[in-house]
């Protein structure tokens, strides 16, 4: 990316970054107050929103359901989306007989504060008066925070990394993008008639955005691929390909990060499983669809910053892990005297 790219996503950083309010405290709010489980049904989701269990994701999903084309809005009427503080990935949605209408989202507070933590990170060293060693420490802070994702699967913002006080109104207000495009993702499969009990809907105009790309959702995983790509289209408002559109760039930003932070919390991304792709093959396609949705002004400058810092990351994690094994080798075979 070159600088005369810079300054037009920081405008969009600068000026657009729409944040709660009042700004929630992720440490305690998500940690806590709100957390419901799922098999607390009867006395717990009394107090249930109208759309889920924690009030930060009922607005998140209001936004969702403004950008999106009306009749896909309608589509996803009665999906409840349950924050919940153990789940074994980072969200899905299933269709339930009882309770609610519709469909589930679970939600782990893992992806959501691995997102906070890394939009803080992002944040940080993306500063002009970000120096070398704040850099390096930073990073090395993240990449504390990828490895302990990868090894357990929960991180929670206040105990590891950045803390709740470093976190911004600017670095929260990014990381809701991520949570955002999440939802999108796991919303996509229920329109796409993915989720078992529950009927697709109609996608033509979406079909015919994607054009000759939708070849690729015949492919192994392909289901995941297209979830990527409706996510973005059903963020990216009425008119993506404006320069000055908010909702395009926000939903660009949203998927850069959200798969940027996967990436950084699997543990070999390279390769997928039955039904997911490897996640460098979701952040290619991804790249792909962003420019066919939103146009190049702002997804290219927003994709290569993502990486350069999640490269950042990688690449800390890699020196670390290669000074604890020559540490390890240097006990096993010490120096003989001399």
């Amino acid at each position: 990316m070159s600088e005369n790219d810079r300054p037009n996503a920081r405008e969009f950083w600068a000026r657009g970054v729409v944040t709660p309010s009042p700004l929630p405290s992720y440490q305690l709010e998500h940690q806590a107050e709100y957390w419901r489980v799922v098999d607390d049904k009867p006395t717990t989701w009394r107090d249930a929103t109208e759309y889920s269990n924690d009030p930060l994701l009922s607005d998140l999903w209001r936004k969702l359901l403004k950008r999106a084309p009306t009749h896909l809005a309608q589509a996803l009427s009665g999906t409840f989306v349950v924050k919940r503080q153990s789940w074994e990935s980072q969200a899905a949605t299933w269709a339930s007989p009882h309770h609610f209408s519709g469909a589930f989202i679970d939600f782990n507070v893992g992806f959501s504060d691995a997102t906070a933590q890394f939009a803080t990170f992002f944040e940080r060293i993306r500063r002009a008066d970000a120096n070398v060693e704040q850099l390096a420490d930073d990073a090395r802070r993240m990449a504390y925070v990828a490895d302990l994702w990868r090894e357990t699967g929960e991180v929670f913002v206040g105990d590891y990394g950045f803390t709740g006080d470093e976190l911004t109104p600017t670095s929260i207000g990014l990381s809701l993008l991520g949570d955002v495009w999440c939802l999108a993702h796991e919303a996509a499969h229920r329109v796409l008639g993915h989720v078992e009990g529950v009927r697709p809907a109609t996608v033509d105009e979406f079909s015919a955005s994607i054009g000759e790309l939708a070849a690729t959702f015949e492919e192994p995983g392909g289901m995941e691929l297209q979830a990527d790509a409706l996510a973005t289209y059903l963020l990216r408002g009425d008119e993506p390909y404006d320069p000055d559109s908010q909702a395009a760039f926000e939903a660009c930003f949203g998927s850069h990060l959200a798969l940027g932070v996967l990436k950084l919390g699997d543990a070999d991304p390279e390769n997928g499983d039955a039904d997911h792709p490897p996640i460098g093959r979701r952040l290619a396609f991804n790249a792909e669809v962003q420019e066919r949705l939103t146009g190049g002004a702002y997804s290219q400058p927003v994709r290569a910053d993502i990486e350069w810092s999640t490269a950042l990351v990688e690449a800390t994690i890699v020196a670390a892990t290669a000074r604890e094994a020559d540490a390890a080798a240097a006990q096993q075979n010490p120096l003989p005297e001399r």
